[in-house]
């Protein structure tokens, strides 16, 4: 059973603890079951986790420990504790409340995850009817500990702990490497209205007037078969408004573009050239390279057309 914490809440958190966390679900309520020494069992060595508590009415909130919950049946402070909220009635807000002074978690054999202004249940738990986990609200964002910045139980919670859920995050060094977990980038949508922003956005392009030059190039570098050639027919076909294939392309085991390809796009509505090159260069093969002086020679419009660039590692 996956987790409920989102991508929006993973970099919100990642934020407040200060680098790129990776978040692995360590405890899950309705999943392990409300009983205190499974909690314990999974969780209560490990540091640097966060508890993520929803709420009934929508409400989303938690707190994050830098240190781990331990067994001592005592009262303990971390000055990098902090509490927080996500959503209030379902609506992002999101609000850090940092530790201000004394006590902020217990370690005990006999308790949840228990921050001093956020508590849950002792030795165990049950759903109630409703399916709904009735947490304690001692001391219940009280404001004692941390800085509640003029929030109070009611604002975060609506003034009660009950919850339908509640999650254990283990939070880990973000690997560079990890799959992106949603789009680096948000999308509109496609439909003919985007359709036409985007072309009217490449159409009206111009370099900036301190350049003091009338178009720029752009430059494509990528293995045999990445899709060079293809990307410029595609743009080319968008203005055309028909499937045009005026750059070679096609699937083979060495390159169908064998030189620099200077090539130019023509927006039918107006006549005029679009103010920039695509430079097309062949396909990486293994054992080759391009210069770095010759990416510098074809981005400033000194290297000519139908030249060739790719050099033999062995030279």
């Amino acid at each position: 059973m996956d987790g409920l914490l989102t991508c929006k809440m993973k970099k919100q958190l990642s934020h407040w603890i200060g680098i790129d966390k990776q978040f692995n679900l360590m405890f899950k309520l309705t999943r392990d079951g409300g009983s205190a020494e499974t909690y314990r069992f999974r969780c209560a060595h490990d540091f640097k986790t966060v508890t993520i508590f929803y709420n009934t009415d929508g409400n989303v909130y938690g707190g994050y420990l830098s240190r781990n919950w331990g067994n001592t049946q005592n009262w303990r402070i971390d000055p990098y504790a902090f509490l927080f909220k996500l959503y209030t009635a379902g609506k992002w807000k999101p609000v850090k409340f940092p530790h201000i002074d004394g006590e902020t978690h217990i370690m005990g054999n006999s308790y949840g995850p228990w921050f001093y202004s956020l508590p849950s249940f002792q030795t165990s738990i049950r759903m109630d009817e409703n399916n709904v986990y009735n947490f304690s609200t001692s001391n219940f964002f009280d404001g004692q500990r941390f800085d509640m910045k003029g929030e109070t139980a009611q604002s975060v919670a609506n003034g009660h702990n009950n919850v339908t859920d509640l999650e254990v995050y283990h939070a880990t060094e973000f690997s560079p490497d990890e799959e992106l977990q949603s789009p680096w980038r948000g999308s509109k949508g496609w439909n003919l209205h985007v359709l036409q922003e985007l072309k009217e956005f490449i159409a009206t392009y111009k370099p900036l007037e301190e350049m003091k030059i009338p178009e720029v190039n752009i430059l494509l570098i990528g293995q045999v078969g990445a899709g060079k050639s293809s990307f410029f027919n595609t743009i080319n076909s968008v203005f055309k408004g028909e499937i045009s294939s005026r750059a070679c392309t096609g699937g083979a085991e060495n390159s169908l573009t064998q030189k620099l390809e200077k090539l130019r796009i023509r927006d039918p509505s107006t006549k005029k050239y679009l103010r920039f090159w695509i430079c097309d260069t062949c396909g990486i093969q293994e054992g080759e390279a391009i210069k770095n002086e010759d990416i510098g020679f074809i981005l400033d419009g000194h290297l000519q057309n139908r030249n060739t660039v790719y050099k033999s590692l062995d030279l």
